[in-house]
C-alpha cells in the first residue's frame, strides 16, 4: 500500500471512530454529558474538547477556542475528521 492510500485509510478510520464515539454517547443526557465524573478532563464534554483541540493544534496552533455546546462540539469534530 502506498503512502497516499495509507493516509486515506487512516483518515477514513479516524472519521469512522469519531462517528462511533458520538453514537455511543447519544444516550447520555446533557447533565450526564457535562457532569464531572472523575475523568482527567472532568466530564465527557471536557474530554471531547481535548480531543478536538488535539486535532486542531497541529493545523492552526493555539488560537482555537473551546466549544461550549454539545452539538457544536460534535459538528466541529466531524468537520475536523473529514479534513
Amino acid at each position: 500500500m502506498g503512502t497516499k492510500a495509507h493516509f486515506k485509510m487512516m483518515a477514513d478510520y479516524h472519521l469512522w471512530a469519531y462517528q462511533r464515539l458520538h453514537q455511543s454517547l447519544e444516550p447520555l443526557s446533557d447533565d450526564e454529558y457535562h457532569r464531572a465524573c472523575g475523568l482527567f478532563f472532568k466530564s465527557v464534554h471536557g474530554t471531547l474538547n481535548h480531543l478536538l483541540l488535539g486535532e486542531l493544534f497541529p493545523i492552526s496552533g493555539l488560537d482555537q477556542e473551546l466549544v461550549s455546546s454539545r452539538p457544536e462540539l460534535a459538528e466541529a469534530m466531524f468537520i475536523q475528521a473529514q479534513c
